[in-house]
């Protein structure tokens, strides 16, 4: 009794408006091509191609279509090869397949992780980022190794976090002084800048007497909405008293409006 046939038949071979062979089948199914997997093998009408032989030019257009992918993503950005990795990886992109195109990528220069790097710093610090926060961010979200990270070079951070400082210190002009400088000084951590140059910013913060007198006025006003006031009432004063140090108000700012109002 004869086999059963496996495979398909080339019934026909066209090409599409980009110059690519279409490989049409005997069952109707057909096949788009790139050059390089029609330089695979020979390919002509009349040839009966395996099932493994057909996997394997799907396999070749699929991992050219990847490259082609990575290639307009280099192309369009900046991106570091951990960035490439995921992205592939997500397009469920064969692990063997991934490395080869990484690999056609670094060869042809598309991608350089040292190069990523210090696109990436001239980028942040004109953001006024700080030196940790940037390299946090290569190594834990951009996948750039040690070795790299080790050798890179960054402008002195004071000028952008005095710059990043004069920004918050409108932002926060209301504020008492020692409450000011808290913020600012937190608020560098977090952008990155060392402990050493966020708390000498942060000393060097000035006070805005008329905005903190009226922002006292107002949160004092706000506490005797809350806390209303009778003659001789020593536990509505202490309250009143507590409310405006809990928003940062020296006792000598406390004891000054509240003289001032007579309570």
């Amino acid at each position: 009794m004869p086999s059963k046939r496996t495979g398909k038949l080339i019934k026909e071979i066209k090409y599409d408006k980009k110059g690519n062979p279409i490989l049409s089948f005997d069952d109707g199914t057909f096949l788009i091509l790139n050059p390089d997997a029609y330089s695979e093998m020979p390919l002509f009408p009349g040839k009966s191609l395996t099932d493994l032989e057909i996997k394997h030019l799907e396999k070749l257009v699929k991992n050219h279509s990847s490259f082609e992918y990575a290639l307009k993503l280099v192309s369009s950005g900046s991106y570091s090869i951990h960035d490439v990795y995921v992205k592939l990886e997500a397009r469920k992109v064969e692990e063997k397949a991934i490395k080869e195109i990484l690999s056609r990528l670094r060869k042809e220069r598309f991608l350089d992780d040292e190069e990523f790097a210090k696109i990436f710093i001239e980028e942040k610090e004109a953001q006024l980022y700080g030196k940790k926060y940037i390299l946090d961010a290569l190594s834990s979200k951009h996948g750039v190794k040690q070795e790299i990270l080790d050798n890179l070079s960054f402008s002195p951070e004071e000028e952008n976090a005095s710059i990043y400082a004069e920004r918050l210190s409108k932002q926060y002009k209301h504020l008492p002084l020692t409450k000011k400088k808290e913020k600012i000084y937190l608020s560098l951590l977090r952008r990155g800048f060392s402990m050493e140059t966020a708390n000498s910013i942060a000393d060097n913060i000035k006070e805005d007497k008329k905005e903190k007198q009226e922002y006292l006025r107002r949160i004092y006003l706000q506490a005797l909405r809350k806390y209303p006031l009778a003659p001789n009432d020593y536990e509505q004063r202490e309250k009143i008293y507590l409310y405006l140090a809990r928003h940062g108000f020296s006792r000598e700012d406390i004891n000054m409006i509240m003289e001032e109002e007579n309570v």
